[in-house]
């Protein structure tokens, strides 16, 4: 059964059942007012004929009241089944019937009163109801009649209203699903003059209009797959163009995603890391680079710390050893959604193993300057201990000749062995300082550091009485740094500092916790740096020291140690009339362990 047949159907049901409480709801107001009638009639016809009857009553006339009774009830028909007369006491003077009967429906008392107003009696009266009941069964059947003939018209015209409305929706739908197929030359024709053919009239419109919008947007589609082609084409052309040039740039470049995956990687790192070339998808390849167990970046994960804060961070690492070192410098750039969420990090790893081994060899000239400026006070070092040497080995060669007691060889012996000790450690601090740093960073105390750079600055006869004093606080925590490269700093700062202080000037350095590190100051009484060469006494070759004192590479030489550490070097303020070097220092981004 369609929703049509069933619409139709509870209709009629509704009908029927609405129908049929009316004709229940009118039956029973009918009987109710046929009930109040025929009490009101009933009592009426008491009234008067306790009237009729008061003179015998008064007058104990039985025969009268006898027949009284009997014309009373023929009077009002056979619905009158009793009539009754007592007197004032309860006796019955006269009845139709000694037994009253049962069937009776409705039973009325009315007083009988004289002429002074006084009851002398009472007249009942019982009837029946079939009369009545009779023309309320009539009533019924004409109503429900009336009401089943009107149920048959309605459902009639019902029918025949929803066959016409069928007819023209059938049309519709018709059209609709014609229309839906791709017909959309499909009308509809409905001439009924109502609002079903105004619905037809618009259902053509609509398929009008549609059928020019269709043909407008495969205009437009055509025109649209024509500038698809053009655009992907050129698209294809700048993505060649640009694949040729990241291919061909000499540096790599991969990006990586949030869970460190390389989602794509260029030739040069494929080739560099073996790891990167995947047999399959590139996604199941860790970064070398972005953190974990296999991390080669020894400091801070470039990747990693831009997807922290969204900036752009550099890092250096290297593979290998010796001469099959290889150095890399990564740079890591944000790419962002357009919520600003860093949703994947672009790294451009460059080959700095040139540029290492040249930083090296201009550090390691410049620690060659730094000893030929030490040069002078060393060979003083050497020389006196050797002339005592030579002294004692003479005295031992007269005293051996002689055959002296063995006392005087042990007491020459002893003092040759002890400026011995003097000169080896003398040689072993020279050439610590002057090899060649490997760049490695360990554990190291800041203090012991300060302390072997000023034992090498008291090897310099000029700076031999120069005072200098340190204070580094014991809150200061190990450092992980290059423990060469830090020497180098430290002695090339203090040199310039006891050059500018002189030989009966003063020194200090001190350190103190920063909220970044550690901040190392080198101050001096000297004569400080003038304001007009503050800005370039950082660069290279720049020197404010007399002809043949000085390279003017010493402090540009700090600052790429520093920076390849990620610290710095500064020229700031300070209690001291001189000049005072601030040397920044970060702290290690894992904690340093130290054995023993």
């Amino acid at each position: 059964m369609n929703f049509r047949k069933r619409v139709i159907l509870a209709i009629v049901l509704c009908q029927v059942l609405m129908a049929g409480v009316l004709n229940l709801v009118i039956w029973i107001e009918q009987a109710r007012a046929w009930r109040r009638l025929e009490e009101r009639s009933a009592a009426t016809a008491a009234n008067c004929v306790s009237h009729g009857c008061v003179v015998a009553v008064e007058s104990g006339d039985r025969g009268y009241l006898d027949r009284f009774v009997v014309e009373a009830s023929a009077q009002h028909g056979p619905d009158c089944r009793y009539v009754v007369v007592e007197s004032a006491t309860g006796e019955i003077l006269a009845a139709t019937d000694p037994v009253p009967p049962d069937e009776a429906d409705l039973a009325i008392a009315a007083p009988i009163v004289s002429a002074g107003n006084k009851r002398i009696g009472t007249l009942r009266m019982r009837f029946s109801g079939d009369s009545i009941r009779a023309s309320q069964r009539q009533a019924l059947r004409t109503s429900t009649g009336v009401t089943g003939a009107a149920l048959v018209a309605g459902f009639l015209l019902a029918f025949l209203v929803d066959r016409r409305l069928t007819r023209s929706l059938r049309s519709l739908i018709a059209a609709t699903e014609a229309m839906s197929s791709g017909d959309l030359a499909r009308r509809v024709s409905i001439r009924t003059g109502d609002e079903l053919q105004w619905l037809g009239d618009r259902f053509n419109d609509m398929a009008d209009r549609l059928a020019e919008t269709i043909a407008s947007l495969r205009r437009h589609e055509e025109e649209l797959e024509t500038r698809i082609l053009e655009r992907t084409a050129d698209l294809e052309r700048e993505r060649q163009k640009l694949s040729g040039i990241v291919q061909s740039m000499g540096a790599g470049l991969l990006v990586i995603d949030r869970r460190s995956r390389v989602v794509w990687a260029n030739h040069l790192v494929r080739e560099w890391f073996a790891e990167l070339a995947p047999a399959g998808d590139a996604r199941s390849v860790r970064c070398p680079f972005g953190g974990g167990d296999r991390c080669l970046v020894r400091a801070e994960c470039p990747a990693g710390a831009t997807f922290r804060d969204g900036k752009t961070h550099r890092s250096g690492f290297h593979v290998g050893d010796g001469e099959r070192r290889r150095d890399f410098l990564v740079s890591a750039t944000p790419i962002r959604r357009k919520s600003g969420q860093v949703e994947q990090v672009v790294e451009l790893v460059q080959e700095i193993t040139g540029e290492k081994r040249m930083e090296q060899d201009l550090i390691h000239a410049g620690k060659l300057a730094a000893v030929g400026e030490l040069a002078a006070g060393i060979a003083h070092q050497l020389n006196n201990p050797l002339a005592v040497i030579r002294a004692h080995v003479e005295r031992l060669v007269e005293v051996a000749a002689k055959g002296d007691s063995p006392g005087a060889i042990a007491r020459h012996s002893e003092v040759v062995q002890k400026h011995i000790a003097r000169c080896c450690e003398t040689i072993d601090s020279l050439l610590r300082f002057s090899r060649r740093g490997s760049g490695e960073t360990r554990p190291v105390r800041l203090g012991h550091v300060l302390d072997e750079a000023v034992a090498l600055l008291r090897q310099s006869g000029s700076h031999r009485h120069t005072a200098v004093e340190i204070r580094i606080p014991d809150s200061i925590p190990w450092m992980e740094c290059d423990p060469e490269g830090l020497l180098q700093v430290f002695v090339n700062v203090l040199v310039n500092a006891a050059d500018a202080a002189g030989p009966t000037g003063r020194v200090e350095v001190w350190g103190e916790m920063g909220a970044r590190g550690v901040a190392i100051t080198i101050a001096d009484d000297g004569p400080g740096v003038p304001a007009e060469l503050q800005t370039s006494i950082f660069r290279p070759f720049f020197t404010t020291k007399p002809a043949g004192k000085g390279t003017g590479l010493g402090l540009a030489i700090c600052c790429r140690i520093l920076e390849g550490m990620g610290g710095k070097i500064s020229l700031v303020d300070g209690p001291m009339p001189g000049a005072h070097f601030r040397i920044d220092l970060p702290l290690a981004e894992r904690e340093v362990g130290i054995v023993g």
